[in-house]
């Protein structure tokens, strides 16, 4: 009997855990990506002496890899309503972590913040 318990304990515990994900903003798959990778972005069109928290491109909720494409000499990403064209002052200079496109964009203004382009992995 003791093994059921655990396991309708550990049942009972999911849905706190999914919560939990969703107040986060992210899945648990890229938990790893935005702390080594995406916390340390910074937007590229805030000035340099600006407060982190203005210049961070990530607040934990707005930061994903995205379907990228190159079209008409600029950059697109593939956003919940269609193909976004990403302005140049926001495109980083950073090599992505594992080859894969990523956007940074503000959940409640919908602002591009931040983009690196797809490419080797190092």
């Amino acid at each position: 009997m003791k093994p059921l318990v655990v396991a309708v304990l550990a049942g009972a515990m999911l849905p706190g855990v999914v919560l939990a994900q969703q107040r986060h903003g992210h899945p648990p798959e890229h938990a790893q990506l935005h702390k080594d990778f995406y916390s340390k972005l910074a937007r590229p069109d805030v000035p340099a002496g600006a407060a982190w928290a203005q210049k961070s491109c990530c607040s934990n909720r707005d930061c994903r890899p995205v379907q990228a494409r190159f079209s008409s000499g600029a950059w697109e990403f593939l956003g919940a309503d269609g193909w976004r064209r990403v302005p140049p002052r926001k495109l980083l200079d950073v090599q992505s972590p594992d080859t894969r496109a990523h956007a940074c964009v503000s959940p409640g203004t919908r602002e591009i913040l931040c983009f690196v382009k797809p490419g080797f992995a190092f």
